[in-house]
């Protein structure tokens, strides 16, 4: 069920779900503020913009099926506000479309999913760090190697190969000097159990 106010939003995610293979979409578009959204048949899914209104008439449902979240960038509040209700994904309005609809299966698999945009803002380096040469798309890694992911997970989440994880890795202890991942954690300030 996509649960988004905004007519062409609401169209443009319309559009990218039901072209994927396996995926059936409804709408509560046009319900008012407040509205039990739920003599609707359970959905297996909800979408929901942070900016909608109605997110708060969810009430147990939300709690019940996966919810994706979106939100127009990474901000604080509206991520604190996706974790509070439950959310499962919290995905940027602008992600492209075969990374949202990946995005959409992990969560409806039973995984939670992170747009990149969304780790980093979560995750605030020292100016110190700045001094280490990291491309962006380490940088992305090293968040997720931080917050205690496996390379499995850092792949699901950013998109990637369980191999170009690795090969990331690998790229980053090397430029970081340390040997290990609980290293690479530590230096990012964010201590990780050996594993």
């Amino acid at each position: 069920m996509i649960v988004i106010r905004d007519a062409v939003l609401r169209r443009t995610i319309q559009d990218q779900l039901s072209e994927a293979d396996g995926i059936t979409t409804t709408t509560a578009a046009d319900l008012p503020p407040g509205h039990e959204l739920f003599p609707y048949p359970r959905p297996d899914m909800i979408v929901l913009d942070a900016a909608d209104d109605r997110r708060n008439a969810l009430g147990p449902i939300a709690r019940a099926v996966p919810l994706v979240m979106l939100i127009d960038a990474a901000d604080h509040t509206d991520i604190a506000m996706a974790r509070e209700v439950g959310a499962r994904g919290i995905l940027t309005k602008s992600m492209p479309a075969v990374q949202f609809v990946s995005a959409v299966r992990l969560v409806a698999a039973g995984g939670d999913v992170r747009a990149p945009a969304v780790v980093a803002r979560n995750h605030h380096r020292p100016q110190s760090r700045n001094a280490v040469p990291l491309s962006p798309r380490e940088h992305d890694v090293l968040l997720l190697l931080a917050d205690g992911r496996t390379n499995q997970e850092i792949a699901a989440a950013l998109y990637l190969s369980p191999t170009t994880v690795k090969s990331h890795v690998s790229t980053i202890l090397r430029k970081l000097g340390v040997n290990n991942r609980v290293q690479a954690a530590a230096w990012y300030g964010q201590p990780l159990a050996e594993q």
